[in-house]
């Protein structure tokens, strides 16, 4: 990373080659770019810093996508609000996207996360809620999307797992609405999602009886 004729720093790697340099330097302090840089190491890279530096061949991936995939390098608990913070501008970058998927990825990101800092920060449970339902909400669209893209790969894959309906119905069994848990299995088993629904479907049934009796 150099500097341009105005004093700024030249920001290159995947950052820069996805147009994001402005963020970049404006969202983290110099420690907090730090702590991201050496943390990221696609590829098993730790003697150069791909995020900030160098030429990188840009993906077909929207920038959504990639900062989705980077926020998954910071998912631990000393890092979990910078992943916050860089799935916050992956959102708002793919409210905007013409692909539903990028969001679907983006919400898949989140709940994790906020789930991960529910303990130290009871607000979070909240988000991670929210953060489920905005993925469910877009439910029937990405399975039409994975559909989409399993055809044009020449492939008759299933649906993958869906974390949003799975987190929420763990979520729910937990605080013992196991009618609502139910539900949530068999809309998402009804969609199509990969997931043990039928176990947690009678498990929850067995327990809702016993809450009765």
């Amino acid at each position: 990373m150099g500097f341009s004729l105005f004093g700024k720093p030249k920001i290159e790697g995947y950052i820069g080659a996805y147009g994001l340099a402005d963020w970049w330097l404006s969202a983290f302090s110099a420690a907090e770019r730090e702590r991201i840089e050496s943390t990221f190491h696609p590829m098993g890279e730790t003697e150069r810093r791909p995020l900030t530096m160098g030429q990188v061949g840009r993906s077909s991936r929207h920038a959504a996508g990639f900062l989705t995939d980077l926020a998954t390098w910071l998912m631990n608990v000393e890092n979990c609000g910078l992943a916050l913070r860089v799935l916050a501008k992956a959102e708002a970058l793919a409210a905007t996207s013409s692909d539903v998927l990028d969001l679907h990825f983006v919400y898949g990101s989140q709940v994790p996360a906020y789930y991960r800092l529910r303990k130290t920060d009871p607000a979070m449970l909240d988000a991670a809620i929210v953060a489920c339902e905005k993925q469910i909400a877009l439910g029937p669209r990405a399975a039409r999307a994975f559909r989409r893209w399993y055809r044009s790969m020449g492939t008759d894959d299933g649906l993958p797992e869906h974390t949003g309906f799975e987190q929420l119905a763990i979520i729910r069994e937990r605080q013992g609405d196991y009618v609502e848990a139910i539900r949530l299995c068999k809309e998402a088993k009804r969609q199509g999602w990969g997931g043990n629904w039928d176990e947690r479907i009678a498990r929850c049934g067995k327990r809702a009886r016993q809450q009765i009796g």
